[in-house]
């Protein structure tokens, strides 16, 4: 049984059938629209002489409506853009139950058509939002805000994420945290990132007048700057007490901060982000990296890092942490560790530096017999003596490594022979098949040491 929804006309009142409204509209758009690139009627003439196109029931409608996205795939797989114009105007004489397909594959039929203008696109974008609820219109303004801005018209894209239901109003954001709609809360996110890159562009054309003439504060060319910046501000400063990831978004925030010299508020934006996404790594780096580029004291750097490494063993920042530890605690030792969790990972395998850090630490470690740096070795090659021998020393591995850096190779049979327990079986051949390779080339300076080294001790 059809449903018989009514519906109350916004021009004069009548009360009027809803799908006979929504018939008209697509009706419209397939006139208005799809016709506009549409050259030839070959298909939809086709269509109509095997009486695709007749009147028909419920049932048969569902029936056809199957027949012609089957023909519409087959043009597109096939990039026959002109075809597929001409079914998707057969398909909006029917709208009903198919609107997201003529707004998905309607938009990339115009996208990619031969005939079509941006003109085309933003009136069939226009007409398809009195087809759908407030929320399906968000959605599309968002998707055609990128459109849009694909084609490099940053206003534009702007102004239609502003003229979006609920956002017509402007940047009012003191609420904005308690909206459930996610289409509403990014329309709002990305109108603000727009006006970042406006914000940047104003930016660099300041740049490039001013080395022909000075920009004075307060001139037109200074308040358009401070303006994109005020507006993108405003759509950001709502993520700091929302849960989420907003990464791009929260970057944007602080970079337009630091640029204005509101350093304290970028300190809390990324202090505030990290505290609400402790699980997300990214939080922990973009407040290292603030706090890096500020000079912030070592200690607060190599807390932000613990807790960053503690999600991340491998990454690269680990490098860092143990810089700091070396140049700031008075146990360089305390670095081991952090040096052991990294080449835990494959990615670090054939990379010099943090072989060369954990090499230079263990020979500095035996050569002082310093009893804190050896206890934590034995530590962490308990758990690895088992399996790291065949992971990392194997006799296979000297010819991969001279071939690759002999100084990596140097740095790996030195580690090799002052592990504890690692001249097994399967290390002592490993740092056998190292010397001879090494012995007659210069990279061998730290593994002469470290078998001094085990000689003396």
């Amino acid at each position: 049984m059809e449903r018989a929804s009514k519906t109350v006309s916004s021009a004069g009142g009548d009360v009027v059938d809803d799908n006979q409204e929504r018939g008209k509209a697509a009706s419209s758009i397939g006139s208005q629209s799809i016709t506009s690139v549409a050259s030839q009627e070959s298909i939809y003439e086709t269509m109509r002489r095997t009486r695709m196109l007749e009147p028909r029931s419920s049932n048969r409608r569902i029936t056809k409506n199957a027949q012609f996205v089957n023909v519409l795939k087959e043009c597109m797989l096939n990039h026959r853009w002109v075809e597929a114009g001409q079914v998707m105007k057969a398909i909006c004489l029917e709208p009903m139950q198919m609107e997201d397909i003529i707004w998905k594959c309607g938009r990339h039929i115009m996208y990619n058509h031969p005939k079509s203008t941006q003109g085309i696109v933003s009136a069939f974008s226009l007409k398809l939002q009195r087809l759908l609820n407030q929320q399906g219109r968000l959605e599309k303004s968002v998707e055609h805000a990128f459109y849009l801005l694909s084609k490099g018209d940053l206003q534009e894209a702007y102004m239609t994420l502003r003229e979006a239901p609920d956002l017509r109003k402007g940047l009012n954001v003191t609420k904005r945290h308690e909206t459930e709609d996610r289409w509403e809360t990014l329309a709002f996110l990305y109108s603000g990132l727009i006006k970042y890159a406006m914000w940047l562009e104003s930016k660099a054309e300041c740049s490039n007048e001013s080395e022909y003439t000075d920009i004075q504060f307060g001139s037109q060319d200074s308040l358009a700057i401070e303006r994109h910046a005020d507006d993108a501000t405003r759509s950001f400063e709502f993520l700091t007490d929302t849960a989420g990831i907003w990464d791009v978004f929260i970057t944007k925030h602080c970079e337009i901060l630091e640029c204005h010299e509101k350093l304290g508020d970028a300190s809390e934006v990324l202090h505030k982000y990290k505290d609400n996404n402790p699980k997300n790594p990214n939080a922990h780096k973009y407040l290292y990296g603030y706090l890096k580029r500020h000079n912030a004291h070592p200690n607060e750097l190599v807390t932000v890092l613990k807790d960053l490494l503690h999600l991340v063993p491998s990454d690269e920042l680990a490098l860092d942490m143990c810089e700091l530890i070396q140049n700031s605690a008075d146990n360089a030792s305390l670095a081991l560790p952090f040096l052991f969790d990294m080449l835990d990972y494959a990615c670090w395998q054939d990379d010099i530096r943090p072989w060369e850090k954990l090499a230079d630490l263990l020979i500095t470690v035996v050569k002082n017999n310093d009893s804190d740096g050896l206890k934590i070795t034995k530590e962490c090659w308990d758990s690895r003596s088992k399996w790291w021998p065949s992971y990392h020393f194997r006799s296979c591995h000297v010819i991969t490594d001279t071939e690759q850096d002999r100084n990596l190779l140097d740095c790996k049979a030195a580690i090799a022979t002052l592990l504890p327990a690692a001249n097994t079986s399967t290390g002592n051949p490993f740092r056998k098949c190292a010397k001879r390779a090494l012995k007659h080339t210069g990279a061998y300076r730290r593994l002469k040491k470290a078998i001094k080294l085990t000689k003396d001790n």
